[in-house]
């Protein structure tokens, strides 16, 4: 595991995108991998899974997407128990399972494999005429993190598919006592790119406060929004892109390592302002991140790199691991964070080998 490096290489998929935005397209200047790079593109669908315990909201979310879905025909995958909770006012038609909405938009309840039938979606495209977004509501109890890892692990579903994001939608009133009793809880919070903290009208001030304290412990990287009623801009829950290493942000909390009182879930941000030795930080991937893979539930990082104009960035899910070269840090303050989300994390242990990584 020691030898695992951060690969520097620049791909082919990032050189095809780079030529073609620096010049115009035309038959004779396309080289190879070009017209690899723009099919690939074109038929790539943006996936976002939607998960929340029964009851927080997370159905009247979808309802509203697909009543503001200007235009775009959408498929539902409900990895649901009982009926898919559609609104009637949108259903057209129902057969064996298959909801058609008025809007084009196309529902159906799966309760087995679901990146199978992401696949035969994809496969059988024109039987459903074409679809430009594919949201997955997941069932109240599920854990969404082995189908994100299982998702990037799979280069057919990543050749067809494209992970914008992971929404929770979490109930204010109920969340801290789901929080105590549902391992699962803890679970969807932590894979969370966007927290709905919904039904805030129900609740008090003090008690809002302190539930999105307990998230921000949970996943200090993700972006929490409060919603009445699952009102909210769709903007701020599609095309979030927040899968995309070419485009990775960080958007971890100034707060140090947290976990909510009791917890076996907990995060921390590792921060170094001086620049970091690339084969050390190798070898602290492949030792401090590998072999605790199975208590890792995200991390995700920025790093300086002596001796490097761009940043390097990485993320991942349990032992699936991704790098990319990011941008060039210009001007901008250079700094390497990382946060990680786990279970029974040592945190100096992870603080001291990270600050080993100095040269």
């Amino acid at each position: 595991m020691s030898g695992i490096r951060i690969a520097l290489t620049v791909d082919f998929w990032r050189r095809s995108r780079q030529r073609l935005q620096a010049r115009p397209i035309n038959q004779k200047n396309l080289q190879r991998g070009d017209v690899w790079y723009i099919s690939a593109m074109k038929k790539k669908v943006p996936l976002t899974l939607l998960t929340g315990f029964l009851g927080a909201g997370k159905t009247t979310l979808l309802n509203r997407i697909l009543t503001e879905n200007n235009g775009e025909k959408i498929v539902v995958i409900v990895n649901e128990f009982g009926d898919i909770g559609i609104d009637d006012k949108l259903i057209k038609s129902n057969v064996n399972g298959a909801v058609e909405l008025t809007n084009g938009c196309l529902c159906c309840s799966v309760k087995n494999d679901t990146l199978e039938t992401m696949v035969k979606l994809f496969d059988d495209r024109k039987d459903v005429q074409g679809y430009d977004r594919v949201l997955i509501e997941t069932t109240g109890i599920a854990n969404p993190i082995p189908f994100v890892k299982a998702f990037l692990s799979q280069p057919k579903l990543k050749e067809y598919y494209r992970l914008d994001g992971v929404i929770t939608v979490v109930d204010v009133a109920h969340i801290t006592v789901q929080l105590e009793t549902m391992k699962e809880a803890y679970d969807q919070i932590a894979i969370a790119n966007v927290v709905l903290l919904n039904k805030t009208d129900l609740a008090s001030s003090e008690q809002i406060t302190e539930v999105e304290h307990t998230l921000r412990a949970i996943n200090p990287g993700a972006r929490i929004v409060k919603t009445e009623r699952s009102l909210i801009d769709v903007s701020a829950v599609l095309d979030i892109d927040a899968f995309n290493m070419d485009s990775f942000q960080l958007e971890a909390s100034q707060e140090h390592a947290h976990g909510a009182p009791g917890a076996e879930v907990r995060s921390m941000v590792l921060r170094e302002e001086r620049p970091l030795d690339l084969d050390k930080v190798g070898l602290w991937i492949g030792e401090a991140l590998m072999l605790n893979y199975k208590d890792l539930l995200r991390y995700k990082g920025i790093l300086n790199i002596a001796g490097r104009d761009e940043r390097i960035v990485f993320q991942g899910v349990h032992m699936h691991f991704e790098n990319s070269t990011g941008e060039p840090w210009g001007d901008e303050r250079r700094k390497s964070e990382v946060v990680i989300i786990g279970r029974n994390l040592d945190e100096e242990y992870f603080r001291r080998t990270f600050a080993a990584c100095v040269p």
